[in-house]
């Protein structure tokens, strides 16, 4: 049986937007991370609130 669980898309000013799947916010992260366009010097930001939780996973991009 799979685990997965659906992660939504934050922005800064808390708007919901795009939902990816993992069974961990990591691997959601590196499919948001696909995305982005941010670099090394400067990495995007990704705000990840999984369904159902209050929970936001914060992670740098690049």
């Amino acid at each position: 049986m799979s685990n997965t669980r659906n992660f939504v898309l934050r922005d800064e000013e808390g708007n919901e937007h795009g939902v990816f799947t993992g069974k961990q916010p990591r691997q959601a992260a590196l499919k948001a991370a696909n995305r982005g366009s941010g670099t090394k010097s400067k990495p995007d930001i990704i705000r990840l609130r999984e369904r159902g939780t209050k929970k936001v996973h914060v992670f740098k991009a690049w």
